[in-house]
């Protein structure tokens, strides 16, 4: 599982930010042109809306939350980068110790 790791938080980490990007772009769309809801395109805001989430501030919340998930895989991403760098250091070092 731990060679996984990276692996995962990284498909996760693109499928978040396509997923945050999506609903970002319409919901600020839908900002700019003045609707007083949310645009119907892309892909999860409608399947949102089918879930009863239809209200721009609905939609700014769902947003928020999917930014800051987003950001913790990235953050999971890059505690999983420095530990690998850290555990290959120290191998490294173990090897040049014992020569």
């Amino acid at each position: 599982m731990r060679k996984k790791m990276p692996f995962l938080l990284a498909v996760l980490f693109v499928l978040f930010g396509a997923l945050s990007a999506d609903i970002g772009v319409c919901l600020f769309a839908g900002i700019v042109q003045g609707a007083e809801e949310p645009l119907m395109r892309g892909v999860a805001v409608p399947i949102l809306a089918k879930c009863g989430i239809a209200t721009q501030e609905q939609l700014l919340v769902v947003f928020c939350v999917m930014l800051l998930i987003t950001g913790a895989l990235l953050a999971g991403g890059v505690v999983c980068a420095a530990a690998k760098t850290l555990q290959s250091k120290m191998a490294r070092d173990e090897e040049t110790e014992k020569n």
